[in-house]
């Protein structure tokens, strides 16, 4: 019943976190990559709906649900605002009011810390084979496991960015455009931070 109206280019932005949002007032502590849910309660207008997404857009979120059928109907969302989601490639889906709303956001909630705890075991592998390659047992099982498997010859790229005393914000910043970037290529990628380098593995 999750129904996807718009922003079908979009499907591949990483997806960090979901946030549960309501109004305007909140959109602050949204942050890179999270994945908006909404109910609209106090957004209730078309205008309103359209601000809403301006802002979330702003803040390089990975896509917008609407738990319609109560305060935000189907019917409101206009064509400014799906022509909108399109040309900007963000995802916007709704889904109907007696789906509850914990639900969804507990089932991406587990994608999302189980694909995180997946991610650390994985760069944790790539971090021994490059500077334990003699000692297999401590990277060849969780590579052969993961989606490397398959991949006979590894390339691993290092980044180095000019301010080595990045802040935290721009650093999750480049993972999420790094992350987004690379989602688009149908191959296994490995991209994470090393303490004050980036390290892209493909």
């Amino acid at each position: 019943k999750l129904k996807l109206l718009c922003g079908d280019q979009g499907l591949c932005q990483e997806v960090s976190w979901v946030y549960y949002s309501v109004d305007l007032n909140t959109t602050d502590y949204i942050r890179n990559g999270n994945l908006v849910v909404t109910t609209g309660m106090i957004i209730h207008s078309e205008e309103n709906l359209k601000k809403f997404i301006y802002e979330i857009l702003l803040r390089n979120t990975a896509g917008l649900f609407i738990n319609i059928g109560h305060y935000l109907h189907e019917s409101g969302i206009n064509k400014e605002i799906i022509d909108y989601c399109n040309v900007h490639n963000y995802p916007l889906f709704v889904f109907p009011w007696e789906i509850h709303i914990a639900d969804i956001m507990q089932d991406y909630l587990n994608r999302i810390v189980l694909g995180q705890l997946h991610e650390e075991s994985l760069t944790k592998a790539f971090i021994n084979l490059i500077h334990r390659p003699d000692q297999e047992e401590l990277y060849k099982e969780e590579i052969g496991n993961s989606s490397f498997m398959q991949v006979t010859n590894y390339c691993i790229l290092c980044f180095s960015p000019h301010n080595k005393q990045i802040d935290p914000e721009s650093k999750e910043r480049i993972l999420l455009q790094g992350r987004n970037a690379m989602n688009t290529y149908n191959t296994p990628y490995l991209f994470f931070p090393y303490f004050y380098y980036y390290i892209l593995i493909i």
